[in-house]
């Protein structure tokens, strides 16, 4: 098993595995049409070719539909979590005024420290996804 086989087989497709795959299958094209301007001597090397580019054409057909899903997935869990967020600020505006004036100090810390964590998951979702390639992919959404 080669190592793009490998790579596909063992971890979900990213943008970077859907470009290695559409660059395998321009190197297969290659050589078929490469063999296919020869005097055809060797047929097998022909038929060859062309069952590994539509082999590498359904695997990337497979991984961009699979590739789509997980960013449609990336997308729905962006929004729950902007969703949540805003819910929490309606809460803490809600709440502020029930707080003992002696804890609003403690509450504001306690709600920085949630902020600040936030940003930090944020940053780190962030970084994950521009590693993976899909920074490019999830485009103005992010």
């Amino acid at each position: 098993m080669n190592e793009l086989s490998m790579r596909f087989c063992m971890s979900p497709p990213t943008g970077r595995t859907i470009v290695a795959l559409n660059r395998k299958l321009d190197e297969v094209e290659n050589i078929l049409s490469i063999s296919s301007h020869g005097d055809n001597e060797n047929p097998r090397l022909h038929d060859r070719a062309l069952a590994e580019v539509e082999k590498s054409s359904v695997q990337a057909k497979e991984a961009e539909a699979q590739n789509k899903i997980l960013i449609n997935d990336l997308m729905d869990d962006e929004a729950e979590l902007k969703y949540l967020r805003l819910k929490l600020r309606i809460l803490e505006i809600q709440t502020l005024p029930y707080v003992p004036s002696d804890d609003h100090d403690g509450l504001a810390a306690g709600i920085r420290r949630w902020k600040a964590d936030w940003a930090e998951v944020h940053r780190r979702q962030r970084r994950r996804w521009k590693e993976r390639g899909l920074d490019q992919q999830l485009g103005s959404y992010l």
